[in-house]
């Protein structure tokens, strides 16, 4: 397993661990937020060409995600700004790519 340079979990690795935690599946976590399980999958591992038409949908989805997990999301600002700003920085609204 690859691991950031800066030796810090990355929000999708926080995420993740915390669905663990409460022995959560995708499938059950996904019943309980609302969020489709690709998507899930999608955050949980930066794999984000999911959401690259849409970063507000990438947003929203990390925030209610962490809720649903029971996380404060408000402590993990800095970190849905980096992976939002992976597939669009400035950009809320980017156009669907060909």
């Amino acid at each position: 397993m690859l691991t950031s340079l800066r030796n810090e979990p990355h929000l999708g690795d926080i995420l993740r661990r915390r669905r663990e935690t409460l022995g959560w599946t995708i499938e059950i976590a996904s019943k309980k937020s609302g969020i489709p399980e690709k998507q899930i999958t999608a955050m949980e591992t930066k794999t984000l060409f999911l959401f690259r038409s849409n970063v507000s949908l990438l947003d929203a989805n990390l925030r209610i995600y962490g809720r649903r997990l029971g996380l404060n999301m408000q402590d993990h600002e800095e970190l849905i700004g980096e992976m939002v700003g992976e597939i669009g920085p400035g950009n809320r609204h980017m156009t669907k790519l060909p």
